[in-house]
C-alpha cells in the first residue's frame, strides 16, 4: 500500500504539472518550464526536514548476506520482475510520448490530444491505489498478472478508436495498466527484504530507464509504418511481460517461495 501511495504521488504530480505547464509555455515560451523547479525545491526541503525525525534506518544485522549474494539466491524471480518492469515501461513510455501525436494525426485536435494524455496520467494515480487495495485482498502477484492482461487488452484498440470515445477508453485502460506498476516493485522488495533500496532501484531505476527505449523504437517504427501501427506493435510487448509474470509465479512455488517468505 505504501508503494502504491508513492506511485500515486508521482502520477498525480505529473498530471497536474502537465495541466500547468501547457498554458504557461504557450504564453511565456519554453523558459516557463523552469517553474517546475519551484515545487521540486519545496518538496526537497520538506523531505530534508522530515528525514531525521520521521524516517528511521534499520541497523544492519551482523553477518547478514551481501546484496549480490541475496540477488543470486532469487535470480530467476527477480530477473522476471525486472523483465516485467522493462517491458511495461517500454509500453508506458511509448504512450506517454506519442498519445498526443496519435490524437492529432487522427482528429487534428491538439486539445483532445492533451485531454487523452491527462486521462492516461490521472488513470495512473487511480490505478496505483486500486492495485494497492487489490494486493491487500488478493496478493501482489495476481494483481500484476491481471493488470498486465487487462491493460494490454485495453490499450490495443486505442490507436484505432474514434475521437468521441478515446478519452474515457484511455482512462479505463490506464487504470487497468497502472494497477501493476507499484506491485512489481513491492514484489521485488519482498524478494530482497534486507535490501529494499536495491530492489526499488532495479525496478524503478533500471527497469524504467531501459524501458524508456520504447519511445525510441516506437518513433522509428512510426516514421516507416505510421503512428497507429507503431503503437499497436509496441503494445504487444506486454505479451512478453505477461510471460515473465507467469514464470515468476512458477519460480515462487514450493521450497523457493517458502525460503523467500521466511527471509
Amino acid at each position: 500500500w505504501g508503494i502504491a501511495i508513492f506511485f500515486t504521488g508521482g502520477s498525480t504530480g505529473t498530471g497536474l504539472m502537465t495541466l500547468l505547464i501547457v498554458p504557461l509555455a504557450s504564453i511565456f515560451g519554453p523558459h516557463a518550464t523552469l517553474v517546475v523547479l519551484i515545487p521540486a525545491v519545496i518538496a526537497a526541503l520538506l523531505f530534508a526536514r522530515a528525514y531525521p525525525t520521521w524516517i528511521g534506518t534499520a541497523p544492519a544485522a551482523p553477518g547478514r548476506a551481501t546484496a549480490a549474494a541475496s540477488m543470486r539466491a532469487v535470480a530467476l524471480p527477480l530477473s522476471m520482475l525486472l523483465s516485467v518492469s522493462v517491458l511495461r515501461s517500454a509500453v508506458m513510455t511509448a504512450y506517454l510520448t506519442f498519445l498526443p501525436t496519435l490524437v492529432v494525426v487522427r482528429t487534428g485536435s491538439l486539445g483532445l490530444g492533451a485531454a487523452a494524455l491527462e486521462a492516461f496520467l490521472f488513470a495512473g494515480s487511480l490505478g496505483a491505489l486500486l492495485g494497492g487495495a487489490a494486493a491487500h485482498a488478493f496478493g501482489g502477484a495476481p494483481v500484476v498478472v491481471v493488470s498486465l492482461v487487462t491493460g494490454m487488452v485495453g490499450l490495443l484498440p486505442v490507436p484505432w478508436l474514434p475521437g468521441a470515445v478515446l478519452v474515457p477508453w484511455v482512462f479505463v485502460a490506464g487504470v487497468l495498466f497502472f494497477a501493476s506498476e507499484a506491485q512489481v516493485t513491492a514484489l521485488a522488495q519482498r524478494l530482497l527484504p534486507a535490501f529494499v533500496g536495491v530492489a526499488s532501484s532495479l525496478m524503478m531505476g533500471v527497469g524504467l530507464g531501459i524501458g524508456n527505449g520504447g519511445a525510441l523504437v516506437t518513433g522509428a517504427v512510426a516514421d516507416r509504418r505510421g503512428i497507429q501501427f507503431a503503437l499497436t506493435a509496441t503494445t504487444f510487448l506486454m505479451v512478453g511481460a505477461i510471460a515473465a509474470a507467469f514464470v515468476y509465479l512458477l519460480s515462487m512455488r514450493g521450497p523457493r517461495r517458502a525460503g523467500v517468505l521466511e527471509a
